[in-house]
């Protein structure tokens, strides 16, 4: 009857330590899952941010471009501005300096 016992409790241990082992294997197991779902949850996000990045970044552009653009035309139409002015005061200049010579002799 002494042996039954011992044995009996020797079972019990051994399906407490299989019971263990199997919980560790198992929270290890959960563990690695939740890495790899976690990896592959960055790269998602990672990946989309890229994305993101990327049409701000050509949205940016788009509108340096727009704006230099309009820039340089307002610049172009000044210069054509002053250029068409200075060319009727050219004019103008020409005129009275040739009436004054004319004057002078």
């Amino acid at each position: 009857m002494g042996l039954e016992i011992i044995e009996s409790i020797r079972q019990a241990e051994q399906q407490a330590n299989d019971i263990l082992e199997n919980a560790q294997n198992g929270a290890q197991q959960i563990i690695s899952d939740a890495k790899l779902q976690a990896d592959k949850t960055i790269s998602t996000f990672e990946a989309a941010l890229e994305k993101q990045t990327q049409k701000i970044i050509q949205d940016a552009c788009d509108k340096a471009q727009k704006q230099a653009t309009e820039i340089l035309g307002q610049a172009q139409e000044k210069c054509n501005r002053l250029k068409d002015e200075s060319s009727a005061n050219m004019e103008k200049a020409i005129l009275f300096v040739t009436e004054k010579l004319k004057g002078a002799k």
